[in-house]
């Protein structure tokens, strides 16, 4: 006696796939950065709508060094650390940190345009701002560090 793990009656391509042009931003659990925890009030996860949201996971994507957590994609990140010992000039390196910024944010759909990206060297951490501009034409201003 066999027996059958699927059902032979069902036909995966008889599913109608349905693709929003809307985007949603959603929400996500809070996370505080400065302590590196999720934020819990009352026992519970708060969570995080709109473009705190968005704010948050660009935070999250520029300060993630690509391809070194396996539990992330490879479009997940930015390869800013891998400047770490090259001597390049201080032009060259903001040109270089203002492509990686850009690469780790611009395959999000949410996302039109990174501008104004504006890097700071400061007791040996790099620091960078800048603005997302969203696909709704809003301003999104980030301020993180990236690399002690």
């Amino acid at each position: 006696m066999t027996t059958q793990v699927f059902p032979d009656n069902i036909r995966i391509n008889s599913i109608p796939i349905y693709v929003s042009p809307r985007i949603v931003i959603g929400s996500s659990p809070k996370f505080d950065f400065e302590i590196g925890e999720f934020v819990i009030e009352n026992g519970d996860l708060t969570l995080v709508g709109g473009m705190e949201n968005l704010k948050q996971w660009v935070t999250k994507a520029v300060s993630t060094p690509r391809y070194y957590h396996p539990i992330y994609t490879w479009q997940f990140g930015n390869e800013v650390n891998s400047l770490m010992g090259v001597s390049i000039t201080s032009i060259a390196a903001r040109s270089i940190t203002d492509l990686f910024i850009k690469e780790a944010l611009l395959y999000d759909r949410r996302i039109k345009d990174v501008v104004d990206v504006e890097t700071t060297v400061e007791q040996g951490k790099l620091f960078v701002d800048f603005k997302v501009v969203t696909i709704d034409n809003k301003y999104l201003e980030v301020n993180t560090e990236l690399v002690e």
